[in-house]
């Protein structure tokens, strides 16, 4: 498929989605078919309030973002447990529905070695949840279009790029003080 699709929620006011696209269009593409659809069902107005926004995610930080996805609903007050939720894959993941459309990403495999241990391992984590830095390192990710990873993800990316993918602290960058200067 042009896109593989880990995890996802719908709420109210967004569509989450975690994803791997096939090619650099596919994500694109994806959004904007889906923006079509949903207008065509809709009354005058706009599908989507602003752009789309995305974020490179390394492979060890994707369970934390099917965590996050999937607990969205919670964290909006709109239900007590993520499995509570009908429009998101956390029923899917935990085995109280059929998987319908989902790829599994190698991280979510990696959790155990048969279905069921890897859903009691996947229920596990959705249960505990993710700390606030975690929350807040993927929100920041995700609101500022960067990379999420380890310091050598990073690395290899900046590599590869053209973009920095992770931002760089504010302000002019300090002077450097010369040892060798001699001033009266």
């Amino acid at each position: 498929p042009p896109v593989a699709l880990h995890s996802w929620a719908i709420l109210p006011d967004r569509v989450v989605l975690l994803a791997t696209p096939a090619d650099a269009q596919a994500l694109p593409r994806l959004v904007q078919g889906l923006a079509r659809q949903l207008a065509t069902h809709m009354s005058p107005g706009r599908v989507f309030n602003e752009r789309y926004h995305s974020a490179l995610v390394a492979d060890d930080w994707l369970p934390a973002c099917m965590v996050w996805t999937e607990s969205l609903p919670v964290r909006h007050g709109l239900v007590d447990t993520p499995t509570r939720w009908p429009w998101s894959s956390a029923q899917e993941h935990t085995g109280l529905r059929d998987p319908g459309g989902l790829t599994d990403h190698p991280a979510y495999w990696g959790m155990g070695n048969t279905p069921f241990a890897r859903q009691a391992h996947y229920q596990q984590l959705l249960q505990s949840g993710l700390s606030q830095k975690e929350n807040k390192e993927i929100e920041q990710a995700l609101r500022g279009q960067w990379a999420l990873g380890h310091q050598d993800f990073l690395a290899q990316l900046v590599l590869q790029g053209a973009r920095r993918p992770h931002p760089v602290s504010r302000g002019r960058p300090r002077k450097q003080h010369d040892s060798n200067l001699v001033t009266k």
